[in-house]
């Protein structure tokens, strides 16, 4: 549905979805996805950002999912206007975990890039 265009009915579908299976993480990185999928529309961006960080809080820490949730978060902290949060929660990140050689550490530069780009 998402990928296919109709970006409101898979909103409505996955809504429903992570209702009727809060445990499926899969379910509700999708739903993060698609709510920040348009940088335009701040209402899904704000509802992103907490899909993002309960997410993030049922993830063990340092795990795929974990290192997705963080990136989630920044990444609409950026789309929301908040560069300085968006850069510091970066910069933390690598400053604290080992990024170097894994497929994280390119992803989070090039974000941090995007926040302090002009």
């Amino acid at each position: 549905l998402w990928r296919s265009g109709d970006r409101g009915l898979a909103l409505t579908a996955y809504r429903d979805l992570i209702t009727r299976f809060p445990d499926d993480a899969e379910l509700q990185v999708a739903y993060a996805q698609i709510l920040e999928s348009d940088p335009q529309d701040r209402a899904n961006l704000e509802q992103a950002l907490l899909q993002w960080r309960r997410i993030l809080a049922r993830s063990q820490p340092r795990s795929e999912r974990w290192f997705q949730s963080k990136y989630g978060i920044a990444q609409c902290q950026l789309f929301l206007g908040d560069r300085a949060a968006a850069a510091q929660r970066i910069r933390y990140l690598q400053a604290t975990e080992k990024l170097g050689g894994t497929p994280w550490e390119n992803a989070f530069q090039q974000l941090l890039e995007r926040c302090l780009a002009p």
